[in-house]
């Protein structure tokens, strides 16, 4: 009986915790129970309301949610109100992680495995071909690298100080910070929008090419300007003391 209950528990792939209980009759299986069984380490059952693994999922996705907005909050003290965030930065940052891994496992399958793929070839011919597969590899990253070191994933402005500060992606997956004023910057030019280019760049920083959306900014006013299409009315400054009681005669 124990062999044939480990049998049907490879051919469903499961745990062996899930075949507690079973009731044979000769020559078949009548019924087998699916019975989930806990330590007394882990708590509560898996089966009982609250504790299941998508009650988990969603604690750990919204504790990453709080973390992200606990850290804006930080960064707004320091840098100001935020006026713009990426719509696609979690996608960026997921397809930057995912193309990196890719690159680095292509990497060493090459070195551990290349002599046997390539072994019916010259040392010419398999000098070659090694370095054409480092330069495939290696050319995608750095092209993703390049298009997304563009992207603005958040813009703060401090309006006391007329002062942007912009968050990028460095060459890994953290963060640059840039710190300007609208006078700055230098829109790009109407003839550069149709190429590849000029359609992911807004403006320039120093050289620094930067791309925004104008659709993300929840109040179209920052965009205007920071471009310089308009310029913000600054805070109108409490009058002194000795102006407040005066009486004009």
């Amino acid at each position: 009986m124990r062999l044939l209950v480990s049998t049907i528990r490879h051919a469903c792939v499961l745990p062996k915790r899930y075949f507690c209980v079973a009731t044979f009759s000769p020559g078949r299986v009548l019924h087998v129970s699916t019975v989930i069984t806990h330590s007394p380490s882990r708590g509560l059952s898996s089966q009982q309301s609250g504790h299941g693994p998508g009650v988990k999922e969603k604690e750990s996705i919204f504790r990453r949610l709080t973390r992200i907005r606990q850290k804006i909050e930080e960064e707004e003290k320091t840098f100001g109100k935020i006026v713009y965030e990426s719509k696609i930065a979690p996608v960026l940052m997921a397809g930057k992680i995912g193309i990196y891994g890719s690159s680095v496992i292509t990497m060493v399958s090459l070195f551990t495995n290349g002599g046997d793929q390539y072994a019916d070839l010259s040392n010419v011919m398999f000098i070659a071909a090694m370095a054409s597969s480092v330069a495939i590899i290696l050319a995608i990253p750095w092209s993703i690298n390049m298009l997304t070191s563009r992207f603005v994933l958040r813009l703060y402005y401090r309006q006391d100080q007329n002062l942007y500060t912009a968050m990028k992606f460095n060459k890994a997956i953290g963060d640059r910070r840039f710190q300007f004023t609208p006078e700055d910057i230098t829109p790009v030019q109407e003839r550069a929008k149709n190429t590849f280019k000029g359609k992911f760049t807004t403006f320039y920083l120093n050289g620094e090419p930067m791309y925004v959306n104008k659709m993300w900014f929840e109040v179209p006013k920052y965009f205007n300007h920071l471009m310089g299409y308009e310029k913000m009315v600054k805070p109108k400054t409490e009058a002194k003391f000795w102006r407040k009681n005066l009486i004009q005669k």
